[in-house]
């Protein structure tokens, strides 16, 4: 996959979110780039997830 392909990927999945989409998209990349997270508390140690405290309310409100 080239960075083309992946960056139109990353934009269309940034335009589905319709709420918060700064917050998911931080998680989408800590779920990719931390296999071993089991949890959220986890994911939240990941260095690619930077806005922890906003995941509940984010989920939340997105009906994830």
């Amino acid at each position: 996959m080239d960075s083309s392909t992946l960056s139109a990927f990353r934009r269309d999945l940034y335009g589905c979110f319709l709420k918060s989409s700064d917050a998911l998209m931080n998680a989408v990349d800590a779920l990719l780039t931390d296999c071993t997270a089991t949890s959220f508390v986890e994911l939240s140690l990941s260095p690619r997830y930077r806005r922890f405290p906003a995941v509940g309310r984010t989920l939340w409100i997105t009906n994830v």
